[in-house]
């Protein structure tokens, strides 16, 4: 059977036993090719899928996966979900539903891509990797360049009479490039998401990893103190990602976010807004619906400071007492849990030239974030490097130091955001965008 077939077999068999089912099927054909010095390195087309089951009974979900779709693997995997289900504890809110129809989102499906011959995606890692090389002596190495590729099929469907799908493509390109002088040296990495291959540029992608290694070289340690703090657009879009739990609306249920409790309130500078937003045409993380086949739609998470809404998935969002709002996520391997789509701070009307004027540091890369960033407390302590700032100019590049602070205190210290919006690399359904952020007395941990 087909994945399609095998969850329509699964919720037909559900009906006959009389079982609340729902059925989440999802297939992905990936290609990775990497090159070094003009030959490719390591290519590899990887395909996976699965069909997941979710068992609903007075509030018990039972879940279950096979690999297998053949009817006799398929009907296994059902009664084990049913049997899971028994030994839970109930919980309320658990149940299923057959939401709205879900309406289209522009230019995700990307035949271009797939259609592509492969010798043409070789041939644009072979040309970043030669402009990353060409930007000068001191780029001594580019130790990794690639293209990467996804096409996702999803199917969700239950008892409820919910059934939608989707195809999702998209294309990647990442390089990065190692500067050495002397005894020193200092690597530097970029990226680009496209949804069309025309909209990758690996030339300027190349230049722009080897001029951003190059410039690291001869880096000093800052001094210790409060500063007025400038990030990239993807070292803030680091942040974003890693405190994107505290927007969780199973985060606040279970006393996991310091957000609970906080709807309303002001907890960011006038000036801030996030959003989330699946329906973005083409971009990242969008999706025409969640995992639960909910609508997507945008969610105004802050508005002018004000904290208006946590993400949620359909149990979550029934406890709160509120709509679901489209951000359940999930493998064919696990039940939903809560994640964000498309997930930003909107572009700002300065330039990044002009945002440096008011900041003594720009931060160009932060590493750490899964050992020192907690979304529990919102503390930070984050590895940095970057540039000192004088006269709105970069100065001499900085390594060896820390920028910490808490993120929600860190929201109501942004003072501009600028027009260089970008997302950073986006994985497991989610993406984090942002322009340059301009950032008042944050604690930089240097020398003395």
């Amino acid at each position: 059977m087909t994945g399609r077939e095998a969850a329509r077999f699964a919720l037909d068999a559900a009906g006959r036993k009389g079982l609340s089912a729902e059925a989440f099927y999802s297939s992905s054909s990936e290609i990775e090719v990497r090159c070094f010095r003009g030959e490719v390195e390591h290519f590899e087309r990887a395909d996976a899928g699965g069909l997941g089951l979710r068992v609903v009974a007075d509030g018990r979900a039972g879940c279950a996966y096979t690999e297998d779709l053949s009817r006799e693997s398929v009907e296994e995997t059902l009664a084990a979900a049913a049997e899971i289900a028994g030994h839970l504890e109930p919980q309320k809110g658990v149940e299923l539903s057959d939401w709205p129809a879900a309406a289209e989102v522009p230019g995700l499906e990307c035949p271009e891509i797939a259609g592509c011959p492969v010798e043409k995606k070789i041939d644009m890692v072979c040309r970043m990797e030669a402009a990353a090389r060409t930007v000068g002596v001191e780029v001594a190495n580019v130790p990794w360049a690639g293209y990467g590729e996804t096409v996702v099929d999803v199917f969700v469907a239950n008892t409820a009479g919910l059934e939608r799908g989707k195809r999702l493509g998209s294309a990647q390109l990442f390089v990065q490039a190692l500067a050495a002088r002397g005894q020193e040296a200092k690597t530097f990495s970029e990226h680009c998401f496209a949804r069309r291959l025309s909209e990758l540029d690996p030339k300027k992608l190349g230049r722009a990893a080897g001029e951003g290694a190059v410039g690291l070289l001869g880096a000093a340690e800052p001094a210790s103190g409060r500063r007025n703090v400038l990030f990239s657009p993807r070292s803030f879009a680091g942040l974003l990602a890693a405190f994107s739990p505290v927007f969780s609306g199973r985060s606040a249920e279970e006393g996991r976010s310091p957000l609970a409790g906080r709807l309303g309130r002001k907890v960011g500078a006038e000036g801030v807004f996030l959003s989330d937003d699946a329906t973005l045409p083409a971009n990242p993380a969008s999706r025409p619906f969640d995992a639960e086949g909910v609508p997507a739609r945008r969610l105004p998470v802050i508005e002018g400071g004000v904290f208006r809404a946590f993400m949620h998935t359909s149990d979550t969002a029934r406890r709160a007492g509120v709509e679901p709002t489209g951000h359940a996520v999930r493998s064919y391997k696990a039940g939903p849990s809560v994640a964000p789509s498309n997930f930003f701070l909107p572009a700002g009307g300065d330039s990044p030239g002009k945002l440096r004027a008011g900041a003594d540091i720009e931060i160009v890369d932060l590493t750490g974030f899964h050992s020192a960033a907690q979304p529990v407390s919102g503390d930070f302590s984050l590895p940095a490097l970057g540039y000192a700032l004088r006269n709105g100019q970069r100065a001499e590049p900085l390594h060896n130091f820390t920028v910490a602070g808490n993120f929600l205190e860190m929201l109501g210290a942004i003072r501009a955001a600028g027009s260089d919006f970008e997302y950073g690399i986006p994985g497991m359904g989610s993406a984090f965008g942002s322009g340059s952020v301009l950032v008042g007395g944050l604690s930089v941990a240097g020398k003395g």
